[in-house]
């Protein structure tokens, strides 16, 4: 259905309703800018057969106590390509200092073929690999070369689930690390014309540093991008906020998403092959898609506001954000199932500037009884549902389904989740439903009124009839917005579900920061509004 809504100010409108040990390498390249975090990029590259950076410079090195150690730089005249090793390999028992000190070995070997190469282990450690396709071919290599030049080499495990090859056009690497191990990272080993060192995975590209590897043993790889916290925030606020927005609207996202994401990120955890990462490029963690998103205002908001973090007494607060409120934002536990101090709802009247219209979506009862049977109860065919209990936003907090085979319940952000719906804060309409009805105060009383027979004071003084064109109506009381499809389903096996809001509701709407920051507020104020008893620091 097309998605148009009017915004209606009635003046003494009283609406009645019930109101979520790594060995140091060669070369020193510099110390760590600051806080380091870790972002799986699984949005385009998740267990991929195979990684391609275009950059023809890379350098690589290990990132150990506070700086990154570089171990070699590779040049490329076309790029490099990284793919998961499953060939039978035999490595040299002797270890190497460098990456150079065993090019320097391999290119003096009579017998040097395609099957020799470099190999570095996630300990740092260099070594001559041989390997091939057949596991025969790779050990009578070894036994040849043993023979003529007196280096010992053993065999490796074939099903070594982490082993990653990188090859170019003039040579090619053996990345061998164990579920423990750290693979090594990459960075760009030349900036581009702004002066930025970015990694260029071609549909996007990166700042910092990268490893790519096969995490959690799986058959394909997945690079982890690996920055400084205010280098990735640049990628954020871009992402998660419209970027021409109110500069203290995005001085409070970027707040508010550094918060979330050094709450988040586990840095007790020693992260190895196993356990690559805690921060993810999507809504799972935070919108995040590289350096071709970032613009100056967005990049001037992180840096007006670097380091600041939200503080409940001595914890940073894993501060939720999501698009749009509806006009109240909601308690936590209302939403999920602990009750936190600084997530509180609180009124959104304010919140005129939607990045998410009111909404509606049609679901017929053959979907609904699949949706709720997908969570292990089967109600036959659904006879009625309505919103049992509501939460004081007005959103559902227990939607009760009937159906001729029993009865189902769906909690809080199951409703949200299990329906696909965009939120919660949502009213559901039947055929036959008159849903534009409300309770005006008048002189002589309390009188039920239809919106779309009414006429209506604007916010200007402006006074016209309600527009028959348009899909819902949307009122301002004292501490909410509520709103009122004009129309109601006309096939009786099909449900409206008429909503505003979208997200979860629980912590800071973006759209209302965006309206708060039109009215004059700062990006302090729009935190406090929205996190409760905190402090910024």
């Amino acid at each position: 259905m097309r998605k148009r809504c009017a915004w209606l100010l009635m003046l003494l409108l009283l609406v009645n309703f019930i109101c979520m040990d790594m060995s140091v390498c060669t070369a020193f390249a510099g110390e760590l800018s600051g806080y380091t975090v870790r972002i799986g990029l699984v949005s385009l590259y998740e267990n991929q057969s195979q990684i391609v950076v275009k950059n023809t410079s890379l350098v690589m090195g290990y990132e150990t106590e506070g700086a990154f150690v570089q171990c070699a730089v590779l040049n490329s005249s076309d790029g490099f390509t990284f793919t998961p090793d499953t060939s039978y390999c035999y490595a040299s028992e002797a270890t190497y200092d460098s990456y150079e000190a065993v090019q320097q070995t391999i290119a003096g070997l009579k017998e040097k073929n395609e099957y020799i190469s470099c190999g570095v282990s996630g300990t740092g450690k260099f070594r001559i690999y041989i390997s091939a396709d057949s596991e025969l071919t790779a050990q009578s290599l070894a036994a040849a070369l043993e023979e003529s030049v007196k280096i010992r080499f053993a065999a490796v495990e074939h099903d070594a689930f982490y082993r990653v090859k990188v090859t170019w056009q003039e040579g090619n690497l053996i990345i061998d690390v164990g579920s423990d191990n750290k693979y090594p990272q990459f960075q760009a080993g030349a900036a581009n014309e702004a002066g930025v060192y970015v990694l260029d995975l071609g549909e996007r590209q990166y700042r910092g540093r990268m490893e790519i590897g096969r995490f959690g043993a799986s058959n394909g790889l997945t690079p982890v991008s690996v920055l400084d916290m205010e280098e990735y925030l640049y990628g954020v606020v871009a992402c998660e906020m419209v970027p021409s927005w109110e500069t203290e609207a995005l001085k409070a996202q970027a707040v508010c998403a550094r918060s979330y994401a050094y709450a988040l990120d586990k840095r007790t955890v020693e992260f190895g092959a196993d356990n690559g990462y805690a921060l993810f490029d999507t809504t799972r963690s935070q919108v995040y898609k590289g350096y071709g998103t970032e613009t100056e205002k967005t990049n001037q908001a992180v840096d007006a506001t670097r380091g600041e973090m939200i503080y409940y007494r001595e914890n940073v607060v894993k501060a939720f954000f999501y698009s749009t409120s509806g006009g109240h934002s909601e308690n936590c536990e209302d939403v999920w199932d602990v009750a936190l101090t600084y997530f509180r709802g609180v009124p959104d009247n304010t919140e005129l500037h939607q990045e998410k219209a009111p909404w509606i979506v049609v679901k017929t009862k053959a979907e609904i009884a699949e949706a709720v049977k997908g969570t292990g109860v089967d109600v036959g065919q659904v006879t009625n549902i309505s919103a049992q209990i509501r939460s004081a936003s007005g959103r559902i907090f227990r939607l009760r389904v009937t159906g001729t085979a029993g009865t189902a319940y769906l909690l809080k952000e199951k409703v949200r989740t299990e329906l696909s719906l965009p939120g919660t804060k949502a009213k559901i309409v039947k055929y036959g439903d008159v849903p534009d009805k409300v309770y005006v105060q008048t002189m002589s009383g309390t009188s039920q009124k239809q919106i779309s027979t009414s006429y209506i004071i604007s916010g200007d003084g402006n006074i016209s009839q309600a527009g028959e064109e348009l899909e819902q109506y949307v009122v301002i009381s004292s501490d909410n917005l509520t709103n009122f499809p004009k129309n109601a389903p006309t096939d009786p096996d099909t449900y409206y579900f008429a909503g505003m809001g979208y997200g979860h509701g629980v912590g800071l709407s973006q759209s209302g920061a965006q309206s708060l920051a039109l009215l004059g507020y700062d990006y302090e104020y729009i935190i406090h509004h929205y996190y409760n008893k905190v402090e910024i620091r």
